[in-house]
């Protein structure tokens, strides 16, 4: 939880806009849809400054992860949400089961198959370094690694296993992710 006051506060600190008191606009290097979230990836930027350039970069680099981490949640809660009001008929706590393994196998998945897409460096003159990453994860990669662990998983029957298979195959689906 500390971690996400401290990448608040730094979005806040960086997201200053021009005003009359002659405040300029903090601008990142990563601008426009190639650098967001969309039906198929899941994107995030963060940056970071010190004066040692691997601290920095480490620092960026763990501060998108965790962006990636929140947005992942995000779209596993969606899918929770939409399994347990949907048209499938379940009961909630075979609902609460598929929400804590799937955040497991979030766990276990997430890393690998991310992605660093770009990264900027720039000397302050303050003589330190500023770090922008931007991470990537392609959303039909996490959710086929994620039917896998669900799959493996002995918490579910066959029958569970087979609609979880199911309805993560049409969350696949309706990303439109033709590659």
């Amino acid at each position: 939880m500390k971690s996400v006051y401290i990448l608040l506060i730094s979005l806040m600190v960086f997201a200053g806009c021009r005003s009359k008191a002659g405040l300029n606009q903090q601008k990142g290097p990563f601008k426009g849809s190639s650098y967001k979230s969309n039906k198929v990836f899941f994107r995030a930027s963060a940056n970071a400054e010190s004066m040692n350039l691997d601290s920095a970069r480490i620092l960026a680099l763990s501060l998108a992860n965790e962006q990636l981490v929140l947005l992942v949640r995000t779209e596993i809660n969606d899918i929770y949400k939409k399994y347990i009001t949907g048209s499938i008929g379940v009961n909630n706590t075979y609902g609460q089961r598929f929400k804590n393994v799937t955040l497991q196998g979030m766990n276990q998945t997430l890393f690998t198959g991310l992605k660093q897409i770009a990264e900027r460096v720039y000397e302050t003159q303050r003589k330190t370094y500023q770090v922008w990453v931007v991470q990537e994860l392609r959303k039909r990669e996490f959710y086929r690694k994620l039917i896998q662990h669900i799959l493996d998983n002995s918490e579910f029957n066959e029958n569970e296993k087979k609609e979880l298979k199911d309805l993560i195959d049409k969350t696949i689906a309706d990303l439109n992710d033709k590659y």
